[in-house]
């Protein structure tokens, strides 16, 4: 099995495979790594699988902010050092404003599930 920059967990990798035969599939999440299992679970074609259910509570997958004026922003010593010095509220709005730069998907990630949703709901029209 192949992994995109090793977000694909352990775990994950080992209980599904010692499950072959396994016809329906829910995952629960939105993220990078919910949005892998898909991409890996569509082109596995040793499988059984006749559906792939996601479930997740945003009305959209969302692409990850991971600029590298977010990375220097937020996750540097500075940054960090600054943040714990604010108050609560603010500490409290920043964790909602920055929620997207741990939160999401990357680019890539969401257009390859989009294109694999797009070509299996037209790839049936006419059959």
């Amino acid at each position: 099995m192949k992994t995109r920059k090793g977000h694909l967990q352990p775990i994950y990798i080992k209980q599904f495979h010692s499950k072959k035969g396994a016809k329906n599939i829910l995952i629960v999440g939105g993220g990078q790594s919910a949005l892998e299992i898909v991409v890996d679970l569509f082109n596995d074609k040793n499988s059984d699988i006749e559906s792939i259910t996601m479930v997740y509570r945003e009305p959209f997958t969302h692409q990850m902010e991971d600029s590298q004026f977010a990375e220097d922003k937020i996750y540097t010593e500075m940054g960090l050092s600054n943040f714990y010095k604010l108050p609560s509220e603010l500490k409290e709005n920043l964790n909602k404003q920055y929620r997207f730069a741990s939160d999401g998907a990357s680019p890539h990630t969401i257009e390859e599930v989009y294109q694999i949703l797009y070509a299996n709901r037209y790839s049936k029209i006419g059959k």
